[in-house]
């Protein structure tokens, strides 16, 4: 079904996916509170943008559905930038050696690879950081001991400082925020975005995707700790003082 697919045209095309539905988010749903909604859609929508344009849809049938008539002339449009493209690509080709073409797959691959490079460079310098840290185990999570990190997490694992006693109120709140991250898998939904970041390095959109679903898990672990706490004045006063804190893993 990639038969029928260029680089540059499954570049356009998922970036056209990409455009319409976080332009669904910003407009219906960035306001909304039904947070772990957002997350699943965002997490899910970037990667149907990936595979949509994998499939070989006939557009023009798919039209005659009740409701598709509207979407099918933006549709057409993009064929025909896409068509213009081809053609731009296919009348430069007879004049260079190396076609445009060629061009736009060696940049894309070359972004590929420092991307690629740059997160496996982060997770070599994290995995370093949980290799080297004193642990102390829990039943469901690992505390990592260490000066230089912040408090944050990464999967079952929580960067905490010694000097940090956990048995005081706020310091029991910050941990409280963090084991949310820890149980509802928030590390496995960045891994994957940047997967997709990845693969999508040169759309600013993806980037955009990518700090939506941050800003959403820190939304989830707040409202669990406001209602474990009862007091959003006091939580509210904690989160000021840890404003200066980077609450990510250091990738």
């Amino acid at each position: 079904m990639i038969d029928h697919l260029s680089i540059p045209q499954y570049l356009l095309e998922s970036s056209f996916c990409l455009f319409v539905f976080y332009a669904f988010y910003i407009l219906f749903l960035k306001e909304e509170t039904h947070f772990q909604f957002n997350r699943f859609y965002l997490i899910g929508t970037a990667l149907l943008s990936l595979c949509i344009p994998i499939l070989n849809i006939d557009f023009q049938s798919a039209s005659q559905v009740s409701g598709a008539a509207q979407i099918y002339p933006i549709l057409q449009q993009v064929n025909n930038i896409q068509i213009g493209i081809q053609q731009t690509i296919s009348q430069e080709s007879n004049i260079l050696h190396v076609s445009l073409a060629d061009l736009i797959n060696w940049i894309y691959t070359l972004g590929l690879f420092i991307m690629t490079l740059r997160l496996l460079n982060g997770l070599f310098k994290l995995f370093g950081i949980i290799n080297r840290s004193p642990k102390l185990k829990d039943q469901d999570h690992t505390l990592l001991i260490s000066e230089d990190v912040p408090a944050s997490s990464f999967f079952s694992y929580i960067f905490w400082k010694d000097s940090h006693d956990r048995s005081d109120p706020i310091q029991k709140t910050i941990l409280d925020h963090e084991m949310v991250h820890v149980r509802q898998w928030h590390s496995l939904d960045v891994i994957t975005m940047e997967l997709m970041v990845i693969i999508k390095w040169f759309n600013p959109l993806i980037y955009l995707f990518r700090n939506s679903l941050k800003q959403t898990h820190e939304f989830i672990a707040d409202r669990y700790v406001t209602e474990l706490m009862g007091d959003k004045v006091t939580y509210a006063n904690i989160l000021l003082k840890r404003s200066t804190m980077v609450d990510n893993p250091p990738m």
